[in-house]
């Protein structure tokens, strides 16, 4: 019985830490790139750091951390934040305080071959 609640344990255990590390592994650094006539680029950096330009209009270019959450990709900027849902090889856009007003909901971001 006790080799019973053993294996439970460690298969839970297990599980936890390989759907933690999955979503870290889903997200490649580089340079994401929405299309359309005005695309957006994304830049994720090492340290959890970020660049987000809009389009080339706008001179507001937030840079901040983010966090991965659920198979979400987070971005903070002071008391902004933007969400994206993270894909293979690229990004979903999903909301985020003034950043909706120039990117529609569901906009895909590739990932750039660098």
């Amino acid at each position: 019985m006790k080799k019973l609640i053993v294996f439970f344990i460690m298969a839970f255990i297990f599980t936890g830490l390989s759907t933690a590390c999955s979503n870290k592994q889903n997200l490649k650094l580089g340079t994401y790139v929405s299309g359309g006539e005005l695309p957006s680029k994304l830049i994720l950096q090492r340290n959890n750091k970020f660049s987000l330009f809009a389009n080339d209009f706008i001179d507001h270019h937030p840079t901040g951390i983010y966090v991965i959450k659920d198979n979400y990709l987070i971005l903070k900027f002071g008391e902004d934040e933007y969400t994206f849902l993270i894909e293979d090889d690229y990004l979903i856009f999903k909301s985020g305080t003034w950043l909706e007003h120039w990117i529609e909901q569901d906009s895909i971001f590739n990932l750039l071959d660098e």
